[in-house]
Parts: structure tokens; sequence; C-alpha cells
């Protein structure tokens, strides 16, 4: 876990050698500052966000995935 919701409404995980990456959320819809802030922060992390496939949320589907 990269960074945690204090309400747990999002979550931000992450492989250490930097190769997978989610960002989910319980609700279907993410703030997009929220988003942008959360993409900058794995880029400092080291992760390569060119590769984030932001996804539509349903149920079962995180915000978005990292594709290597």
């Amino acid at each position: 876990i990269l960074r945690l919701d204090p309400n747990y409404q999002w979550v931000v995980v992450g492989t250490p050698d930097r190769e997978y990456l989610w960002i989910l959320s319980r609700s279907k819809v993410m703030d997009d500052d929220l988003y942008r802030e959360l993409v900058e922060y794995v880029r400092h992390q080291g992760f390569s966000v060119d590769k984030l496939i932001r996804a539509p949320l349903t149920a079962k589907t995180p915000v978005a995935i990292y594709a290597p």
C-alpha cells in the first residue's frame, strides 16, 4: 500500500519492483484533482504513469490500472 485515504475511500497499491500499480476507489466517481494528485505521487515513487489506463468504474473495476 503506497497511499491510503484516512476514511478508506481510495487506496494506491503497487509492487516494490514498480511493475504493477492500482488506484482503487470505493465510489464510482473520483475527483479529477485527486486522481491527478495520486498519479503525480506515484510518478515520484518511480512508476511509469504513461502506462496508466483510467478505466470506467463499475462495482468490480478499479479507477486505474497499470498496464506494463
